[in-house]
């Protein structure tokens, strides 16, 4: 029960909070609501252009690519002849399927055309279809634009065994016989089919999305489609660049857009020069571009709490002065006749990026509790100019922090914890009452007084090490204190006044208290300290905001 009975449920579970100080003044006002208010701007703009609170997912996937000679349900004279129901909308190859070419003579760069071609080179134009066009790589597609073809024949053997043997070494391999350059055909005329799909975090083919062309600098490739819109999927109308232009889907769910339409959005024709100063056109010596097919199912500003469809965007990138040749050996008789096939043209490189994104209250969680590290940090740079650099720093830093006493000497009992000032030892007249420590003081035990907080504590209350404790002292130590300069700063006014007045009285004569009271006896001497401790008692009863109970206010030696 000894050890239950000291136990405080109120000690043990105290609550422990921060002490805030309010400084009045406008300046420090606004300025910390000025910081909070653009941090909230921040963390806004973070969450709604950014989209801090989702989750981010990268695609991966696949793309590739096909060619398509330009087809008509329809033959030449009956397009000619106007018929109504001729459309593209047949697969080449099939019967009731024809080629849409026009006629040789109104393509300028061909050999065949009298018109003239703006000081480029002019070459011998075949028709041929997408086959004989074109070149399927990996990720990548070759779209023919200029052919060479070289037929050789085998001169020189290295084994012995055969008749075009020549020492064992050999000059010449094969010798070009014939050599035949010639541009394809209306070659800006075909179609590119574009097909790809996505595995993260969705599993999705083009069919099953919606995309465009983004068209970024040719204002008059934009001002010429009929179907160019300003922002993509929901965008109006638009006649200048930027533009998005949307794919036309195939009999076999891919996106199909012309060559001169991936060369406008690469801001390219295939009679632009290879580069400044080149004698050479893109149609002569090709090029290569970069097909991004980029992913996304957010936008800026878009509020998202549900995983919402993926869509994408298609644009172009080209590289400047990057030619691009293919070449193939075509074996008439193995090994001594052959047809060397060079083709030069666009090579169409597959790139899939972007992400896809969904909702995440971790990363809201963490976007949020973000925000509420900046704005303490926001208190932190007004404290500091409040307390270092306003003219008014040394105000708001008294206010702000306080210095606590030395604790050595508030553990001995010598100065008080709460102001610092020197606490004075009292002797107890009659038993009393310590409010800190809620226990009874007997009389004869010693409390402490502190003059400037006006609060009295017992022994008990300053711990056991307080080791300065002292025994009531005689009558004349306690008269001779208040001669003492610093003596008198323990009482206050009113009972310096009186216990000034009572210790003149005791000597009579004028002389010093300490002469009167050697002279005494000690019933004299015990006599003058019950009066002294009732007087100043009842000095103390007459202001009760000062005075507790059972205490006798003197200083003592």
């Amino acid at each position: 029960m000894g050890v239950l009975s000291k136990f405080d449920p109120d000690s043990v579970f105290a609550y422990n909070t921060v002490q805030t100080v309010e400084i009045r003044d406008r300046r420090l006002g606004l300025m910390n609501l000025l910081l909070v208010a653009a941090i909230c701007v921040y963390v806004v703009m973070q969450l709604a252009m950014n989209g801090t609170y989702l989750a981010v997912n990268q695609v991966r996937g696949s793309g590739r690519f096909t060619l398509d000679q330009p087809v008509s349900n329809c033959s030449f004279d009956e397009r000619e002849a106007g018929w109504p129901n001729c459309t593209g909308l047949c697969n080449a190859g099939e019967d009731g399927c024809f080629d849409v070419f026009p006629h040789v003579d109104t393509l300028a760069y061909c050999d065949q055309s009298p018109l003239p071609n703006n000081g480029r080179k002019k070459r011998t134009c075949r028709y041929e279809d997408s086959a004989s066009a074109s070149a399927v790589f990996q990720s990548s597609l070759l779209v023919a634009t200029k052919g060479i073809a070289l037929s050789q024949l085998k001169v020189c053997s290295a084994s012995p065994a055969d008749p075009l043997y020549q020492n064992g070494t050999c000059d010449v391999v094969y010798n070009t016989t014939v050599r035949d350059d010639y541009y394809y055909g209306a070659i800006s005329n075909y179609t590119i089919n574009v097909f790809h799909h996505i595995e993260s975090p969705v599993t999705r083919t083009n069919t099953q999305m919606v995309g465009a062309l983004h068209v970024k600098h040719n204002s008059a490739f934009c001002a010429a489609a009929e179907d160019a819109m300003v922002s993509f999927p929901n965008g109006r109308h638009t006649d200048k660049a930027p533009c998005y232009i949307p794919p036309i889907r195939g009999t076999y769910g891919s996106d199909q857009y012309t060559l001169t339409t991936l060369l406008a959005a690469a801001d390219l024709s295939l009679d632009d020069w290879l580069f400044e100063g080149s004698p050479h056109t893109i149609r002569d010596e090709g090029t290569t571009l970069v097909f991004l097919v980029e992913y996304s199912n957010w936008d800026i500003w878009e509020v998202m709490f549900s995983t919402k469809e993926p869509r994408y965007t298609y644009s172009l990138t080209s590289f400047a002065n990057n030619s691009f040749l293919s070449q193939e050996a075509i074996y008439n008789t193995y090994p001594g006749n052959r047809t060397v096939l060079q083709r030069f043209g666009v090579r169409f490189v597959v790139v899939q990026s972007g992400s896809l994104r969904e909702f995440s209250f971790l990363n809201l969680l963490i976007t949020l509790t973000t925000s509420l590290t900046l704005i303490s940090v926001t208190t932190i740079i007004v404290d500091l100019i409040s307390t270092k650099v306003m003219t008014d720093a040394h105000l708001y830093r008294d206010y702000k922090v306080r210095t606590t006493p030395d604790m050595e000497h508030v553990r001995k009992g010598i100065i008080c914890a709460t102001c610092g000032d020197r606490l004075v030892p009292l002797p107890v007249a009659v038993r009393g009452f310590c409010p800190l420590c809620e226990s009874d003081i007997d009389p004869g035990s010693v409390a402490y007084h502190c003059s400037t907080c006006r609060h009295d504590r017992c022994q008990d209350c300053l711990g056991k090490t307080i080791i300065n404790r002292k025994p009531a002292v005689d009558l004349q130590a306690l008269c001779l204190k208040l001669y003492d300069k610093e003596g008198k700063g323990y009482l206050y006014e009113d009972e310096l006044r009186a216990v000034e007045r009572d210790c003149d009285g005791v000597a009579g004569d004028g002389k010093s208290l300490a002469a009167g009271i050697a002279a005494m006896d000690a019933d004299e001497r015990s006599r003058w300290t019950t009066i002294l401790l009732e007087k100043n008692m009842s000095e103390q009863a007459k202001q009760p905001q000062h005075t507790i109970q059972g205490y006798a206010k003197m200083p003592i030696a």
